[in-house]
């Protein structure tokens, strides 16, 4: 993740957690090497004395012990200073998180204020030109309706030609007759067209 700087709401730059958490991190890091140094040397001295197994009874030198000393203080100094730093950002960044969701809440009651004052209202009386619009819009409406029913009405009182009453009596009409004759080659062994033709013998049509 990049360095970045954080500002705050009032402006104020705010050093990002990387940054100081990678130097903190590295100093105690210094810290751990430099104590291993240290141990290393004792051993070492230990080593020299004969006697490497007794670690604990090496005297060390003022010198040494004021390094050793030393350096602990500063590595309590930095996780403090770590510990501190990071909760300061998270309620630094907790902050900057309110105050966007305050300003975004705000920005929504602006856009809703706007919306309810360019909406028109309810009871806002209606001019008397508005009024001879809407009037002509129904007649007309109300017009068209009433020719579509007429038409309806004609076309439903037709008994031939092309109208739905005479297409809907050619169809059963023609469903009928195909089951009859179907049922006539079935029992007589005539097929339809065969069948017409002794219909027509039986009308004296044809001979």
């Amino acid at each position: 993740m990049p360095d970045e700087t954080l500002v705050a709401a009032d402006g104020t730059p705010i050093v990002h957690v990387p940054r100081l958490s990678q130097a903190l991190t590295q100093a105690l890091s210094d810290i751990d090497q430099a104590k291993a140094a240290a141990k290393t040397a004792v051993h070492a001295q230990a080593s020299k004395q004969g006697d490497p197994s007794v670690v604990p009874g090496v005297v060390l030198d003022a010198a040494t012990l004021a390094q050793l000393a030393h350096m602990q203080s500063r590595e309590d100094v930095l996780t403090a200073g770590l510990a501190a730093h990071e909760e300061n950002t998270k309620l630094e960044l907790q902050r900057m998180r309110d105050d966007y969701d305050a300003k975004k809440a705000e920005q929504r009651g602006q856009m809703l204020d706007e919306l309810e004052r360019a909406a028109p209202r309810a009871d806002a009386p209606i001019s008397d030109v508005e009024l001879q619009v809407q009037s002509a819009k129904l007649d007309a409406l109300s017009a068209k309706w009433e020719k579509r029913e007429k038409e309806v009405e004609y076309a439903e009182s037709l008994r031939s030609g092309w109208g739905p009453s005479p297409e809907r009596i050619n169809g059963r009409f023609a469903m009928f007759f195909l089951i009859v004759g179907l049922i006539t080659e079935y029992y007589t062994g005539q097929s339809v067209p065969q069948q017409c033709y002794t219909m027509l013998q039986t009308l004296s049509i044809v001979d």
